[in-house]
């Protein structure tokens, strides 16, 4: 298990990850910019709450284009014509 320390507003937060050190790294990152973009921001639970709306935007549009993604596949794979699969090369 790796583990790292952030400190975010006045308080000191111990991340741990057991997926690697790659993860937290990435974590580390994404305060750091959060912490930037939110520095006028001075109570450490605004902080935390500006922080998990941001994150949770940004998953929600990844997952919203995973989707797309996957709903454009499948489309594509489904039509068929006389048992062959017509290609679709429009993007």
């Amino acid at each position: 298990m790796v583990k790292k320390t952030l400190n975010i507003g006045s308080k000191r937060f111990i991340i741990e990850s057991d997926s690697g050190e790659e993860i937290l790294n990435y974590i580390e990152k994404k305060v750091s910019e959060l912490k930037e973009k939110y520095r006028d921001i001075s109570s450490t639970d605004e902080i935390l709450l500006a922080m998990l709306c941001d994150i949770a935007e940004e998953y929600y549009i990844y997952v919203e284009r995973t989707n797309k993604i996957i709903k454009s596949i499948s489309d594509k794979v489904s039509k068929k014509i006389g048992g062959n699969f017509i290609e679709d090369r429009s993007f």
